[in-house]
C-alpha cells in the first residue's frame, strides 16, 4: 500500500510540475460580450515563450433588439515584459454577418442582412493566477467597415447610441480565462 501512495504522489507531482511549464493554451470568454446578452468563446496560444500570444474566437451579439452579429475574430498580442502577462498591446480584426429586423413606422418588415469587418488595436493587462486562471481587461479602439443601413436610409441604432454606419469606435471588455 506504501509502495502505491509514494508512485501515486510522485506522478502527481511531477503531472503537475510538466503541467506548469505547458500552460501556453488558454480557453474563455468575454465578461462584455456576456453583460450585453450575447456570448463568445476564445482560444490563444502562447508562443515565443510567452512573448507573443495567437488568438481565434467566435460567438453572437445583440446589436439591438432586433438585429444580431454572428461572426468571429482572431489577434496577435504582444506582452510587453513577455511570460505571457503584464502590459499587452493587441492587433486584430472580427468579421460575420448582421441580421436587422427594421420595420419603419407604420411600414412593412424587412431584414437586413449585411457583412461588418472590425479591424482594432488595444492595450491591456494580463494576470495570471496560480490556478490556470487569467484576467486580462483591455481598451482601444477598432474601424467598422461597412454599415447596416435600411432602404429608407435609416441607420441601425447601436446600444451606446451610435449608428452602424462605419467609421471609429471604442473597443473594450474582460477576457477571463484558463490555461492548460
Amino acid at each position: 500500500m506504501r509502495t502505491f501512495t509514494s508512485i501515486s504522489l510522485t506522478l502527481i507531482l511531477i503531472t503537475g510540475a510538466v503541467a506548469q511549464d505547458l500552460k501556453t493554451n488558454t480557453i474563455g470568454t468575454d465578461l462584455g460580450a456576456l453583460a450585453i446578452g450575447g456570448f463568445a468563446l476564445e482560444y490563444k496560444k502562447l508562443i515565443n515563450d510567452g512573448k507573443n500570444e495567437i488568438g481565434v474566437g467566435g460567438g453572437m451579439f445583440n446589436m439591438s433588439d432586433d438585429a444580431t452579429w454572428t461572426g468571429g475574430w482572431a489577434w496577435y498580442r504582444i506582452y510587453k515584459n513577455g511570460n505571457g502577462e503584464g502590459l499587452f498591446y493587441t492587433v486584430g480584426f472580427g468579421a460575420g454577418p448582421v441580421s436587422w429586423d427594421y420595420t419603419p413606422d407604420g411600414g412593412t418588415k424587412e431584414t437586413i442582412e449585411e457583412m461588418l469587418i472590425w479591424p482594432q488595436a488595444t492595450i491591456g493587462k494580463r494576470w495570471n493566477m496560480s490556478s490556470g486562471l487569467t484576467v486580462s481587461p483591455f481598451i482601444g479602439v477598432g474601424y467598422m467597415l461597412g454599415e447596416v443601413k435600411a432602404d429608407d436610409g435609416t441607420y441601425l441604432e447601436l446600444p451606446d447610441g451610435s449608428k452602424a454606419d462605419g467609421g471609429l469606435g471604442p473597443s473594450f471588455g474582460i477576457e477571463v480565462g484558463f490555461m492548460f
